[in-house]
């Protein structure tokens, strides 16, 4: 996930700031405003809000979670995890989402 972010990430900007406060990561990728990205899990929802490294190597993901049967609106809370939180396979299909939001338009 690292050199992908290092390959596709958007450095952070000022003008990003309202959206994300990544200001301290080095690259980050944003799922929110390129069509989003969900991912279920045994009756846990995520939405990918982004993917984000820091100049330490850490990559954290950001979204919005809720349980089956909740509602969206009323339910879901915002939380951060570190790369190794997702499996193997939920890593895969975030991978493939970056590609195909960025991988036409950089590098």
């Amino acid at each position: 996930m690292k050199e992908l972010l290092k390959k596709y990430g958007e450095e952070w900007s000022e003008d990003r700031r309202d959206d994300f406060d990544l200001s301290e990561s080095e690259k980050f990728v944003d799922f929110y405003n390129n069509g989003g990205l969900e991912l279920h899990n045994n009756g846990v929802n995520y939405a990918l809000v982004y993917a984000a490294l820091y100049p330490d190597g850490l990559v954290q993901i950001g979204a919005w979670v809720w349980l089956d049967g909740e509602d969206f609106d009323q339910a879901a809370t915002f939380e951060v995890y570190d790369e190794d939180d997702f499996s193997g396979g939920e890593l895969d299909k975030i991978s493939k989402r970056i590609i195909e939001i960025y991988g036409t338009s950089k590098k």
